[in-house]
């Protein structure tokens, strides 16, 4: 035997599965992905993150650089202590 991914739009799941039990019940085994037993936000999460990669890859969103990263991470902390960590010296 050999294993396939297939993607199938969810409309359509409940046919193919039907099909492929009635037409093939000696010839194919149908078995769950084992990501979705460990987690069963998986594909969601891969979808919008593969989304995210392509708004990188065709310019509508930007990619930090990590110094640049930490640099804002530290300005908004810094922000946050002097805001809320001695509201009485605003």
């Amino acid at each position: 035997m050999q294993t396939l991914t297939l993607n199938v739009r969810d409309d359509l799941l409940a046919d193919v599965m039907g099909l492929l039990k009635e037409t093939f019940k000696d010839s194919v085994e149908i078995l769950r992905d084992k990501n979705l037993a460990s987690d069963p936000y998986f594909y969601e999460r891969k979808k919008h993150l593969q989304a995210i990669r392509d708004e990188i890859k065709n310019g509508k969103a930007s990619l930090l650089s990590e110094a640049e990263f930490e640099s804002r991470v530290e300005t908004f902390m810094d922000d946050l202590e002097r805001r809320y960590a001695h509201p009485s010296a605003q």
